[in-house]
């Protein structure tokens, strides 16, 4: 009797040690699976977004009040006049920005081919054939030969040997990539503020029949309606994104032609102005009450996160940024005017070369001339 209560106890304790095992198991199985799901799922969370104090948001406001509709009719008066100053304002900042983008990226453009047009008629060589004479006399160990059967005279040598020198007033070509990735960053600000402000409006729900824009407290945005939302996106962020990549492309062409770092620093420095215009013109021609009400604006919308969203914001998004930065600077400067950047690294070996021997001594043609 003893024995098979012994033997009965072991059969229990066993199948208790099986149960508890599957138990563990289970355990960890769900808990795998649920770290698995939490990779993936999408949780939705309440944003609110705040407002930026510049004469787009200004614009964004008005469009929004003249949509509610209610508010509008209201306050007539009040909005009509607040519609005619921000109408004007933002028109006049519009009329301001694309045409000084506009003349810029003319003027970048002028720049270039004026450089290699007047390269070409004083020294009879294109910007590629030059660089490939100078690298062929470095190696040979011979200055550039001068003859009138191949049209290079001596009138076109000492044309090349003066734009030579232009370029040796920057002494190292990184100064270039350096300089161009500072732009690059300025312009990735302003192109991250239009993607926040798409986001925002995107995210917003859609207005349904017989809801308002406005909550009761009149600032606090909830919905917006398909002419609304096209309208917000179009004046806002669909110009600054306009603006902002044209002002990269031209920025980086007029920084890349400048002979001297003066003018290298000088150039970046005023092509901020063209971006932050929008703010002067706000601070300039609007009043406290504006500024109060674009303050106390706020957009409420339903945003979704991933655990991928979670390691952007963490940290993946400044080292995407800044690795695309380095990146673009490199590749403008070196792939897409990698012409410049030839004749003006084949320059400084020129001159390491021959410079005392093939023309004047290399410390009097970098000064300026006095007379």
């Amino acid at each position: 009797m003893c024995s098979s209560d012994l033997v009965t106890s072991e059969a229990a304790a066993t199948m208790t040690t099986q149960r508890a095992l599957m138990q563990n198991e289970y355990l960890e199985e769900a808990s795998e699976s649920a770290e698995e799901i939490s990779e993936t799922e999408e949780l939705t969370e309440e944003v609110t977004n705040g407002t930026k104090a510049d004469v787009y948001w200004l614009m964004a406001i008005r469009v929004l009040h003249l949509a509610d509709n209610k508010e509008f009719k209201t306050h007539k008066v009040e909005y009509i006049i607040g519609m005619a100053h921000s109408i004007s304002v933002y028109v006049l900042t519009l009329c301001l920005q694309l045409t000084i983008t506009a003349f810029l990226m003319l003027a970048a453009t002028r720049i270039e081919h004026e450089y290699h047009e007047k390269f070409e008629s004083d020294t009879g060589l294109t910007l590629v054939k030059a660089t490939q004479m100078m690298s062929a006399a470095v190696k040979a160990g011979t200055a550039m030969p001068v003859s009138d059967l191949t049209g290079f005279t001596a009138a076109n040598k000492v044309s090349e040997i003066h734009e030579c020198v232009q370029q040796l007033k920057v002494r190292y070509e990184w100064i270039y990539v350096v300089m161009i990735f500072i732009w690059v960053l300025n312009m990735l600000i302003e192109l991250k503020d239009v993607t926040k402000d798409i986001s925002c409006f995107w995210g917003m729900p859609r207005l349904r029949k017989g809801e308002r824009i406005f909550k009761e407290d009149g600032k606090t945005v909830v919905a917006l309606s398909p002419g609304a939302r096209t309208a917000l996106l179009v004046l806002g962020p669909g110009i600054r994104c306009f603006v902002a990549i044209t002002l990269l492309f031209a920025g980086c062409k007029v920084l890349l032609f400048r002979g001297t770092m003066m003018l290298v620093v000088l150039c970046s420095m005023s092509l901020l102005f063209v971006v932050n215009l929008d703010d002067l013109m706000m601070n300039a021609l609007s009043g406290a009450a504006s500024k109060k009400e674009l303050g106390d604006l706020k957009l409420v919308y339903t945003k979704t996160n991933t655990r991928l969203h979670s390691y952007w914001i963490g940290g993946l998004s400044g080292l995407t940024h800044m690795v695309s930065c380095i990146a673009f600077a490199a590749f403008y400067v070196y792939v897409m005017e990698t012409e410049v950047m030839n004749y003006r690294q084949t320059c400084w070996s020129y001159y390491g070369a021959f410079g005392d021997a093939d023309a004047t001594p290399f410390d009097a043609m970098i000064r300026p001339h006095t007379d």
